[in-house]
């Protein structure tokens, strides 16, 4: 079969690698579709560090596929079941042991390790194989294009930090960057509370007004103003429920400072980005103000499974996503492409077409 492969060199070429074997509770899938991080190039190039394990021969976290075989201990997926792969592999225990990767991507605890050798390759592949608990089963495919469920990786993220906020309707929330894939996405699913949607890019912002012009609000990001101010501006007077800060390699602490000084008593701030600096916390802000800081690292093994209910009952749709698709023999511009993109742009390979 073909396959996007990692070279020493760190460079990308299509060529003919074996096909995957079944292991024990796995599956075959055919990849119809997987969708590229904006921060492809810095995974590929070697930019950015992961703080264990070596990177995968065929790189790709989640797709969306057919299922061509599956293990004999394997029961609730079965071949020709369109399914969503998550690329949160490993055992999922309760004793204290996290050994999960990114399948195709990355892994970043000691124990990983393990589960990243039985699982190193990922979906930039005509097929892959994948643990069938990974796999949620779109029961309506019809209803969109094989590119567009593969956002599915990013509404899933999104997803997770909104339920790390306990985001509630009628809520006020900021989104600091909402001009990005997973920022966007997290506007989409947060409709439900009045957003402020934080970014510099004016032209995707105007994207996300359109979705929503009662809820969402967005707050253009300038580097020679007091961010703070602009919020407060804003915000009109009102303080905010919820700060979700999904700002990708951010240089400074300073919009998620702002985001937290904004909050009301009881507030909760969600860091889901990742930022190149320290995240100075103002000690008595926090406890004065009773709040809390909150992690959010992917999501649940249940969000798929809502996110595809979502879709399927037509209170998430698709058709406001620009989503483009690439041949397996285009990875080099598709790549180029995602880092380009912006808020609700999705680029999508699709290695068997």
């Amino acid at each position: 079969m073909r396959a996007v492969v990692l070279q020493s060199d760190r460079t990308l070429i299509v060529k003919q690698v074996p096909s995957p074997q079944l292991l024990p509770g796995s599956a075959i899938v055919e990849v119809l579709a997987v969708q590229v991080a904006n921060f492809a190039t810095d995974v590929i190039s070697g930019a950015l560090k992961y703080p264990h394990g070596q990177p995968s021969v065929v790189l790709g976290p989640s797709a969306v596929g057919k299922v061509l075989h599956v293990a004999e201990d394997v029961r609730d997926v079965h071949p020709g079941d369109i399914v969503y792969c998550d690329p949160m592999v490993g055992s999922h225990s309760n004793n204290g042991r996290h050994d999960c990767i990114l399948q195709g991507w990355s892994a970043h605890e000691p124990d990983s390790l393990e589960t990243q050798e039985k699982y190193r390759n990922g979906a930039f592949a005509e097929r892959f194989v994948t643990p069938a608990a990974c796999l949620t089963i779109i029961r309506k495919p019809e209803l969109h294009s094989m590119a567009q469920w593969a956002t599915l990786i990013y509404f899933s993220v999104a997803h997770g930090a909104i339920l790390r906020g306990e985001i509630k309707a009628g809520q006020i929330v900021t989104i600091s960057g909402a001009t990005g894939g997973i920022g966007s996405c997290a506007v989409l699913l947060a409709l439900a509370a009045g957003v402020l949607a934080m970014g510099r890019n004016t032209a995707a912002l105007s994207r996300l007004v359109v979705l929503d012009p009662a809820r969402v609000v967005p707050v253009v990001l300038r580097p020679d103003e007091a961010l703070l101010t602009v919020l407060k501006v804003a915000l009109k007077q009102h303080e905010v429920d919820v700060a979700l800060d999904i700002v990708g390699h951010a240089d400074t602490p300073n919009i998620a400072l702002a985001c937290l000084n904004c909050l009301k008593r009881n507030g909760i701030l969600v860091l889901d980005g990742s930022m190149d600096c320290p995240l100075p916390i103002p000690y008595g802000l926090v406890v004065r103000k009773n709040l809390e800081i909150r992690g959010a690292y992917m999501s649940s093994r249940s969000t798929p499974q809502t996110l595809v209910q979502l879709v399927e009952s037509k209170v998430l749709n698709f058709d406001q996503l620009e989503v483009k698709g690439f041949p397996l023999d285009t990875i080099t511009e598709c790549v180029k492409q995602a880092r380009m993109a912006s808020a609700l742009q999705f680029m999508v390979l699709e290695p068997n077409k």
